[in-house]
């Protein structure tokens, strides 16, 4: 790459970065100017312990679910590393994707733990991270299908109806980039045989291991509701369990809209609309979305305390180099 396309190069991402900026902080004013402020600390003061230690639960067994998930995938290209391992590093990447301004930074980490550890070839490796993403969305997908279309026969509102049928649309394309956006890419590449070996890779994990994996990605998602269920039950508010199951799932699919860092205002602004839609206080769900994402932070800090006693032990033990 030429001096001038690095520039180039460098200026698209900093242009990016800034219009990301620019929504998060759209969404955020938005949010905050609708919020009764008043309202908003008293239900926060409501809140019951016993919910941070639920949404502490749910967020150590999403951990353990994904690392099960992914030690099948792994142990599909014969990488075999335990359970415990892949807990911390889960907990490690987590801990990473909560403070970089994109999920690439936990792939990131993943890759170059699993590499170091076993060896494994690049290829092995970047498949099984990017077979573990695929059967991941299309179980969100059909959790949705399942759960969330019931939510539009009870949306008066055609506009809300219209942002639905866009969360179901985004759903669609992302799993149509992973899809055919991989078989495109590698065709122009002249790579495309590589595309054929990944996708024969998954069907070749076996029907009991996909459809273990599927039952692995759907207990995660209902964690995720329960969490969310918690904290709103928490604050004093008579959820029903089934609001939670239609509307959480739709919250999720919007995280994956590009422009915003880390879902910050998506996340929050999707919830409010939806579970207000559902005759929720909207006071209450922005506690509530905002709570867990808090929780979600403070929880992955033990990860970044994993990392960095690692890093110490390491400096300590290495040997000092002779003068």
């Amino acid at each position: 790459m030429s001096f001038s396309e690095t520039i180039n190069s460098d200026k698209f991402k900093w242009v990016f970065l800034g219009l990301k900026l620019i929504v998060v902080f759209v969404l955020i004013y938005y949010i905050f100017s609708i919020i009764d402020w008043n309202v908003f600390i008293a239900n926060v003061s409501k809140l019951q312990y016993w919910a941070f230690l639920v949404c502490f639960a749910m967020f150590y067994l999403i951990i353990w679910v994904s690392s099960l998930r992914w030690q099948f995938i792994l142990n599909s290209f014969d990488i075999k590393i335990s359970i415990k391992e892949l807990i911390i590093l889960n907990w490690k990447a987590l801990f990473f994707s909560n403070f970089l301004p994109a999920v690439v930074g936990l792939e990131v980490v993943k890759y170059n733990y699993i590499r170091r550890q076993t060896g494994a070839p690049m290829a092995q490796i970047v498949n099984s991270i990017l077979i573990d993403r695929i059967l991941a969305f299309t179980s969100l997908l059909i959790f949705v299908a399942v759960f969330s279309t019931p939510l539009i026969q009870q949306v008066a509102n055609d506009f809300l109806k219209l942002e639905i049928y866009m969360l179901y649309g985004l759903g669609a394309l992302v799993l149509a980039v992973l899809l055919i956006g991989a078989y495109i890419i590698l065709k122009f590449t002249g790579k495309l045989e590589t595309f054929f070996v990944f996708y024969n890779k998954i069907f070749r994990l076996g029907f009991k291991s996909i459809l273990a994996i599927f039952i692995l990605n759907m207990a995660m998602l209902f964690f995720t509701v329960l969490n969310t269920v918690a904290c709103i039950k928490g604050m004093g508010e008579n959820i029903v369990f089934w609001d939670g199951m239609v509307a959480t799932p739709l919250v999720i699919v919007s995280e994956y809209f590009p422009f915003a860092i880390n879902s910050l205002g998506i996340r929050e602004g999707v919830g409010i609309f939806l579970f207000k839609e559902l005759g929720y206080q909207v006071e209450i769900i922005a506690a509530t979305f905002i709570i867990v994402r808090i929780t979600g932070i403070i929880f992955s800090s033990f990860g970044g305390f994993i990392y960095l006693y690692e890093k110490f032990k390491f400096l300590h033990l290495k040997p000092k180099k002779k003068a």
